[in-house]
This record gives C-alpha cells, structure tokens and sequence, in this order.
C-alpha cells in the first residue's frame, strides 16, 4: 500500500502471468487487499491476464472462505461475469487461446480459424467458434457463487435501465442525460421501432444478434421490450445505428428498415441545410 501511496502503477502488469496487483490479491484471498485496491485506487477491476481470467475469474474459483466475499467486492465495483478468458474447448479438452494461432482475418466476427501448435496437430486447422470461458462458466459448480454472480449481473442491468427510463438529477450521470437526449434514435423513430418489434416479437431475435440475449429473461414482461433494448444498447454504446440497420434487414423487419432509413433521410437532409 506504501508503493501505491507513493504512485506505483496498480494497473501494471508482471511480466510472468500478465497480472496486475488485483489478479494477485485475491490469488492470496485478501479482502482487505482487494477492498482497498477498489476503494482507493483506479484499478481496473475488468483486467485480463495473459489467459485471459480476470480478477473476477480467480475469485470463483478460489477455494477458501473468502471467495464469496471476494465476488461480492469485485461486483460491487462493476467486474463482468460475462467477460470470456481465453481458454476454449476443443475435442473435450480445454486449451489455451495463446497454444494457438489465430488468423488475423477469420471468416466472420463470430468464427475464428485456429490452428493447435503442439507436435501431433501441428497442421492441423480447425474451424471453431472461439468462446472461452465466463466467471459464470467457471462458478457452475459452485451454486452459491453463481446465484451471487446472476443476483449481482441482473441488479447492474436493472440499474442501468433505471438510469435511462427515469435518469436521476446528479452531476455524476452528466454523459448519461446527454445519451437520454441523443440516443441512437430520436423519440418519433424510437416509438415506431418500439410498436414494430413489440408487435413482431422480433425484438427477441435481434437481441440475439446484438449479442444481448442474456437480457431476454429480465426485459420479457416490461411494457416495451424493444425499447429496453434499445435503451441498454445506447448505454453500452457498442452497436451503431447500421448495425441494427443490417440485423433488421437479416430478420426481413422491412417496416422497421424503412423508419430507419426515414430517420436517416432526415439527419442528411437537416446536415445539408446547415452547411
């Protein structure tokens, strides 16, 4: 804590494992090391090792007393359980993404091409789709640690969606209003996309594209799925607007395209006047 005090680096990394002082603070079980790490520095609790296991990733499965009091601390702070290491199955064995060579351009963003580097399989390439393993993965057998990790992801999703619906007056959700009042879409564009996918259920399917389907249990029963939806999406900021353009398209929701591209029309139109 003296090294931290007097400006060491707390994100950096050792050369060895790629761990920062958080991955080894909970290897070690301290709470009282992690809780001050969270408090009172800006580490970032979401780091990945060179196997790609994040603080996170050890506390599940460390083995003593602590390691439920170790996730609850790291969750607190905003640590994924959704972020996947690098270790993949393959032929029921479980390897290393870094045994393996990675083509710089796989076929798709989803399938990667890879190639085992060990003596038998030295050629061999093998088509596979590169999903690692989750804090959620590693926890399933230990039921008390997953329902913490599922009780803990669904609060932080609810929060978020709380901001956007009935965003609070505070300083600290300057940029969030901003994204409230700019969103991806304006609010005419909103409501019909709303009504149009609420209608279709196709909601449910461009969830699973955006990558979202984890949030189809928790947004199933509200008022307006779609816009949940749309809502944690402007908030994650990860998908653009020709993004879900081109899923909407893929999922033949034509009067969904066409309002967006009216929109689109529109923000062209308003762009060429103020030049």
């Amino acid at each position: 804590m003296k090294l931290v005090d007097a400006g060491a680096d707390v994100n950096k990394k050792d050369k060895s494992l790629g761990r920062t002082v958080l991955h080894v603070a909970v290897e070690e079980g301290s709470v009282e090391i992690t809780e001050y790490l969270l408090q009172q520095t800006k580490i970032d609790v979401n780091a990945a090792n060179y196997a790609g296991n994040t603080a996170l990733h050890g506390a599940v499965v460390y083995e003593g007393n602590e390691s439920s009091k170790l996730c609850t601390l790291l969750l607190k702070y905003k640590a994924d359980p959704r972020l996947e290491n690098y270790m993949v199955e393959h032929d029921g064995e479980v390897e290393l993404y870094s045994e393996m060579i990675i083509k710089e351009e796989p076929e798709s963003d989803d399938d990667c091409e890879l190639k085992i580097a060990d003596d038998d399989t030295e050629d061999e390439e093998i088509h596979s789709k590169a999903h690692g393993q989750t804090s959620l993965d590693l926890a399933s057998n230990k039921k008390d640690i997953l329902e913490l990790l599922q009780t803990m992801k669904q609060e932080n999703f609810e929060d978020i969606v709380e901001v956007k619906e009935e965003p609070l007056e505070s300083p600290i959700l300057e940029g969030v209003h901003e994204e409230v009042k700019n969103g991806l879409f304006d609010p005419d564009t909103l409501t019909l996309l709303c009504d149009l996918l609420d209608k279709s259920q196709g909601w449910l399917n461009l969830a699973e594209l955006l990558d979202y389907g984890f949030l189809i249990a928790s947004i199933k029963d509200s008022a307006s799925p779609s816009k949940m939806l749309f809502n944690y999406a402007d908030v994650r900021g990860n998908v653009s607007i020709q993004d879900i353009r081109s899923f909407l398209e893929a999922l033949d929701e034509h009067e969904a395209v066409e309002t967006l591209d009216l929109m689109l029309a529109r923000q062209v139109a308003s762009s060429d006047q103020g030049s």
